[in-house]
């Protein structure tokens, strides 16, 4: 069935929000990002969500459940991040540019596989490298 779906983008963009709140600073390190149930739109109901940030060792939930509702709150995202100085973020991007380049094709082609159809408006992936089983 054709779903829309939150993109992966907004979760990334949430927790670094909260992240230059909570932490201040720029530049942060995902040392995890895990979607546990994609947050689903159906047409019918609109979905509040939550942020929740661990200013003590990093780590975030984003919850959602149907909007003006009672319902438990769902873990859509768990994850981690941690604060990296400028100089630290320059030299990681150079060590992990060095694995397996991933083109624009085969990123979407691999998505399609697993049931994920992105719209033009939400095709900004431009490549990418892996290193250690991470797309950097």
């Amino acid at each position: 069935a054709d779903a829309v779906v939150l993109p992966a983008a907004a979760y990334v963009e949430m927790a670094l929000a909260a992240a230059r709140q909570g932490f201040g600073g720029e530049t942060f390190e995902f040392e995890n990002l895990d979607i546990l149930a994609p947050v689903v739109f159906d047409g019918e109901y609109a979905r509040s969500t939550r942020f929740e940030l661990s200013v003590r060792d990093g780590g975030f939930r984003i919850l959602s459940r149907r909007r003006l509702t009672d319902e438990e709150w769902t873990v859509n995202v768990v994850g981690r991040l941690l604060a990296l100085s400028a100089e630290d973020d320059k030299q990681k991007v150079t060590a992990d540019a060095v694995g397996d380049a991933v083109d624009v094709q085969s990123h979407y082609r691999l998505a399609r596989q697993v049931g994920l159809d992105y719209g033009p408006a939400f095709r900004g992936f431009a490549g990418g490298h892996l290193a250690n089983a991470s797309l950097a």
